[in-house]
């Protein structure tokens, strides 16, 4: 296994992040996100090196020294938000105290004025992309 992947598997028991985290056969690793980025979707965001393991422990510390934040459980928003360069959904915002807020306000622009149809529509074409992305990947296609 590759140590990145032990790295992983060692801040998901550090942190406790194991209800968030998932993994295939392969042992490919992603950060569930479902309904947090794109309404209506089930989603993840890949985990694929050690700078990601890296990020990802960078957001929990974060959100730990957030005021109020709940480090396992916005550390792992914080790391989509900031791989995707993108804000969660404006609803998600209710339950995330406001120095969270802040640190997912720095990963992309305002999504506020936007409209239920745009961001589903937006959220089917993401997945669209990664799943041909990993067919190709499996059939040896991806350069």
């Amino acid at each position: 296994m590759e140590q990145f992947k032990i790295n992983l598997l060692k801040l998901a028991a550090k942190y406790d992040i194991k209800d968030t985290l998932l993994w295939s056969e392969e042992l490919d690793f992603s950060i569930m996100c479902s309904d947090a980025f794109f309404y209506a979707t089930a989603d993840a965001e890949d985990v694929l090196s050690q700078e990601d393991v890296d990020l990802l422990e960078q957001c929990i510390k974060d959100c730990l020294n957030a005021k109020d934040g709940l480090g396992e459980l916005h550390g792992t928003l914080l790391y989509v938000a900031k791989k995707r360069k993108m804000r969660p959904l404006p609803d998600i915002y209710t339950h995330i105290p406001k120095a969270v807020q802040e640190l997912l306000n720095a990963c992309g622009p305002d999504r506020e004025n936007r409209n239920l149809f745009s961001e589903l529509k937006e959220g089917i074409d993401e997945l669209k992309k990664r799943r041909l992305k990993k067919d190709l990947d499996v059939r040896g296609e991806l350069e």
